[in-house]
């Protein structure tokens, strides 16, 4: 598919791919991202929920806002090209730490379902923990607002 291969290119030019990924995890991740497009307004996430799917932003902008768990408050986080969300889900079967609203007119994602995750679970964790852990970075707000480049977080 065009569109998982334009995935795969973005990824890699943040960075995320360099020593992280083999060939077979490359061919594994492509073959379960799913296109999927949503218009402003769309809640595609709603904090609270086990909606078990991963997000790669292709293009458009949505916001992450409420986030955080119990008491804990994190910074909102506008979510752009390159960007991802929903990782949690996949890897500890956790709710979702944050509402992901549509704010752009229309916004294209690739989605990997839990279900497709799982079959390729072996080779896609790793990339997966690695993605989790920079969100949780971008977080924390004396980073969110640092001028950091991808590959530096």
């Amino acid at each position: 598919c065009t569109e998982s291969k334009a995935a795969l290119e973005a990824l890699h030019n943040l960075g995320v791919m360099e020593n992280w990924l083999d060939e077979k995890s490359l061919r594994d991740l492509e073959s379960v991202l799913t296109p999927i497009t949503f218009h402003r307004g769309d809640m595609v996430m709603t904090k609270g929920d086990y909606d078990r799917i991963f997000f790669f932003v292709m293009s458009g902008k949505l916001l992450a806002h409420d986030v955080g768990t119990g008491d804990s408050r994190k910074v909102d986080l506008e979510l752009v090209e390159g960007n991802h969300f929903g990782e949690l889900n996949l890897l500890a079967n956790r709710p979702s730490v944050a509402n992901v609203t549509v704010v752009s007119p229309k916004v294209r994602l690739m989605a990997i379902t839990k279900k497709d995750y799982d079959k390729r679970r072996a080779s896609l964790e790793p990339l997966m923990r690695k993605l989790s852990q920079r969100n949780a970075l971008l977080t924390i707000p004396v980073i969110a607002k640092s001028k950091l480049l991808p590959h530096e977080i």
